[in-house]
């Protein structure tokens, strides 16, 4: 709804550099106290770094110190071909300003970044590979400043977590952020490796609870699931142990088989892992899916075919941790186009989503944000609809939860890719929203019970 390093296991990697960028200091945009302060909606968009050209960007935030953490992936296209870029920007003063601390470049290809927070770390998963990416390596960072953590993993400060021979679509790295069951932090990091003629597992996910030690030991869960085939998300869920089924992690991905392409939800939790169908064929445009959880409460939204010609947004949500199921779509009118969405549930304030919002394809998009107070169903606010910077239809945004500055009662934080004309101009964006109720943006009216 919902943010790859290509490493061999070379004591050193070729055409790699890291470059340690504390001088990057670069202060974007100013805002006044009052800009960030309650009550009202809060929607000014701030650029991340200086780089153009991005194709992804994460959003993280550290409840503890509420320092806030954007990790950007940029390809650069040169004669002799391309370089492979990911970033981690640090935010001290709530996204206000942001520096980058941190450059990964590579001539092997970067095909997808995840993120998360845990154990006083910012973790950063990424794909790497000499003709494909075909591996997962981890890298982690210092919470109070964003610094590379050169500790870990030994002398070049990395992790190689999955190593299959078989290139990688997708991965996902999650962790107990926030959550107040375990007083054990634990680091997921899940994958999907193309669909190989043994019918093998190709939905692969590692664990490890040693995330304070240099060199974590990293255990393999067997998943049974051999037809994973893209968009995956994932997501704890929060204050699990109040959850019947004690479901504290879920999964959900696009699957392929002989009759169609399902949107499947794999549930983790004290009866095992458990595969359940949400959708009987996938249709939207973009192989991608949001999935957030809240204790009895999991949404799960995806792109869908409307009409034959424009697509909207649908989202699944169970409110019994994941037996019961129904299906709700944000409809649009016309031929305007509801793209990538990004949901959250955590923080304890409700269920809230990002999407694009378009009227083609090709066009240019705005960001979208609705959310709704509470757990237990109910309407959705009237969404705002960014006025400012356009979107290219294709990028994801990220959308989490952040704790409110005095005066608000809930916020949260979105990052995004504007641009100014082709998709090669795309630069990395902040926008957080810090209001009370009642919701007061603007926007076309999608107001939504279920």
């Amino acid at each position: 709804m919902d943010c790859s390093e290509k490493e061999m296991t070379m004591t050193k990697p070729i055409s790699i550099l890291i470059v340690p960028a504390l001088a990057l200091l670069v202060v974007l945009i100013h805002l006044p106290d009052h800009a960030l302060a309650g009550p009202g909606l809060i929607n000014k968009a701030v650029r991340i770094g200086t780089r153009t050209g991005g194709e992804q960007v994460c959003l993280e935030h550290d409840a503890k110190t509420g320092n806030l953490f954007a990790v950007v992936r940029f390809t650069e296209s040169y004669p002799s071909g391309n370089t492979y870029i990911w970033t981690v920007n640090i935010s001290k003063d709530r996204g206000r300003t942001w520096q980058e601390t941190f450059v990964y470049q590579s001539t092997f290809e970067n095909n997808d970044i995840s993120t998360a927070v845990a154990g006083g770390y910012l973790w950063v998963g990424y794909t790497t590979g000499f003709d494909l990416p075909d591996k997962v390596f981890m890298r982690r960072f210092k919470i109070e400043d964003g610094l590379h953590d050169t500790t870990y993993g030994g002398p070049d400060g990395f992790q190689l977590i999955i190593d299959k021979s078989r290139p990688v679509n997708d991965i996902e790295v999650i962790t107990y952020q926030d959550s107040t069951a375990v007083n054990v932090y634990r680091v997921f990091v899940a994958a999907i490796l193309d669909i190989s003629a043994s019918h093998s597992a190709n939905l692969v996910l590692y664990n490890t609870i040693d995330i304070s030690t240099a060199t974590p030991a990293w255990t393999e869960w067997d998943t049974g699931v051999t037809n994973a085939l893209d968009g995956l998300s994932g997501t704890w869920n929060n204050n699990y142990y109040k959850n019947a089924l004690h479901n504290f992690c879920y999964l959900t991905y696009i699957a392929a088989t002989g009759q169609g392409q399902p949107v499947m939800i794999l549930k983790m939790g004290a009866s095992g892992l458990i595969p359940f169908q949400l959708e009987v064929n996938y249709d939207g445009l973009n192989y991608n899916t949001s999935v957030s959880a809240w204790n009895d409460t999991v949404i799960c939204a995806y792109e869908k075919s409307w009409n034959g010609t424009s697509f909207a947004v649908a989202y699944d949500i169970s409110y019994d941790g994941g037996i019961i199921w129904s299906t709700h779509t944000w409809s649009p009118t016309g031929s305007e186009y509801y793209l990538n969405p990004s949901v959250t549930a955590k923080g304890g304030y409700g269920t809230a989503i990002a999407m694009n919002h378009s009227f083609q394809y090709i066009s240019p998009a705005h960001l979208s944000f609705s959310q709704r107070q509470g757990y237990a169903g109910g309407a959705w606010e009237e969404p705002f609809i960014n006025p400012g910077n356009f979107m290219w239809p294709l990028f994801t945004s990220d959308l989490d939860w952040l704790p409110p500055l005095p005066g608000s009662e809930y916020a949260w934080g979105i990052t995004y890719l504007a641009l100014t004309s082709g998709w090669e101009t795309s630069i990395p964006h902040f926008v957080r929203l810090d209001h009370r109720r009642p919701f007061t943006g603007s926007g076309i009216n999608l107001l939504l019970t279920d």
